[in-house]
């Protein structure tokens, strides 16, 4: 693996951007193709879309929310040449209380 590109913003307090591209092949013997479109009971996974051709192809789109750095996750693998772009939440989650964790100041 090869890192070509890498590139990070935070737009407002709490959010950040990222964005790398990479190369690496490896070939893979399967077809696969996911959807997920269930919510769980905590809102972890909201939506996940998965397409692979043999390690050539990968497509993947991952949203999900109420989870530590929730956010938008889009993948793209087109003959070894990876795309990722990140947009996410720098906070965790508190499940017990059902918010963005909170922390005490030093």
């Amino acid at each position: 693996m090869k890192t070509l590109y890498y590139w990070t913003q935070k737009p407002k307090e709490n959010k950040s951007k990222e964005l790398q591209i990479y190369t690496s092949l490896y070939l893979v013997p399967e077809i696969n193709f996911n959807l997920n479109l269930t919510q769980s009971e905590d809102d972890t996974n909201i939506f996940n879309f998965n397409i692979g051709l043999f390690g050539l192809f990968d497509f993947r789109i991952n949203k999900d929310k109420n989870s530590d750095h929730a956010g938008l996750t889009i993948e793209l693998n087109l003959f070894g040449l990876n795309t990722i772009y990140t947009h996410y939440d720098t906070r965790h989650w508190d499940y017990e209380n059902d918010t963005w964790c909170v922390y005490d100041e030093d």
